[in-house]
Parts: C-alpha cells; sequence; structure tokens
C-alpha cells in the first residue's frame, strides 16, 4: 500500500447540519433517537416515574452512541490513522487470501458500547470487493 501525505482526503466529512448542532449525530440515529425522546417526553408527562427515567437513560445513551465528534488527523511520515475509536486486538499478516487477492494486513478493532461507532476513510481508496462474514 503506497500513500502519500493527502491522502486523508474526505476522513471525516459531514454533512453540514451536523456540523451546526452542539452534538454531531451520525443521521442514521435520528430513527432511533426521535422516538425514544417522544416516549421518554409521553412517560413524564403521565408522570411514569420508573419508564420516565429509563427510557430517557436510554436516550441519552443512544445519543452519545451516534455521536459523531470531529477528529483531529495526525499527519506525517509512516502514520497509520485507524478508521474507527477503539482498541486494536489484532495485527497479522494474510498469506494469498482470496478475498484480497494476495497477501495483506487484517487489522481487528474492537469498539465498545462507548465508543462512537463511526467508521471513518482514514486513506484514500475505492472499495472494490464487500465480504460479509458471519460472526461467531
Amino acid at each position: 500500500m503506497d500513500w502519500e501525505e493527502g491522502d486523508l482526503k474526505g476522513y471525516s466529512e459531514r454533512s453540514e447540519e451536523s456540523h451546526k448542532m452542539p452534538i454531531p449525530i451520525v443521521s442514521d440515529g435520528f430513527r432511533f433517537i426521535i422516538p425514544l425522546f417522544i416516549l421518554s417526553g409521553i412517560s413524564i408527562y403521565f408522570c411514569l416515574t420508573v419508564l420516565s427515567i429509563i427510557l430517557s437513560i436510554l436516550t441519552i445513551f443512544v445519543i452519545g452512541f451516534f455521536r459523531d465528534p470531529e477528529r483531529e488527523i495526525p499527519t506525517g511520515e509512516g502514520i497509520v490513522v485507524s478508521p474507527a475509536d477503539g482498541k486494536v486486538v489484532k495485527i497479522q499478516g494474510v498469506k494469498g487470501d482470496a478475498i484480497y487477492g494476495g497477501d495483506a494486513v487484517c487489522i481487528s478493532i474492537f469498539l465498545s458500547i462507548f465508543n462512537v461507532h463511526v467508521n471513518r476513510a482514514p486513506y484514500e481508496g475505492v472499495i472494490k470487493k464487500v465480504v460479509y462474514n458471519h460472526g461467531k
């Protein structure tokens, strides 16, 4: 993989609406956030204390899950930027794999429920193939 400084274009491109919000949210998250927010409001209105507490906490959690904060992109010789928040749990070489069409490097990143669940593109390129492997 050859890359040069400047190949990180598009790393954190977001919609203009996302930049204007106090907490930038991934647009896909609103289909979960809005119903929870409405249900929280209804439960508060009808004084359903336990339900309103549960729904409010869940709403806050979902907002946190779908947040999309700006990221500072480091630049420099030999720097590799992770596409996601989380912990790198494995880096291994893959020899002649049919999926990759040759030798490759597999990097596994674990995202906890508290990590930002946005995958960014730290390396400019074109997706040629997507293969979904069912989890264990």
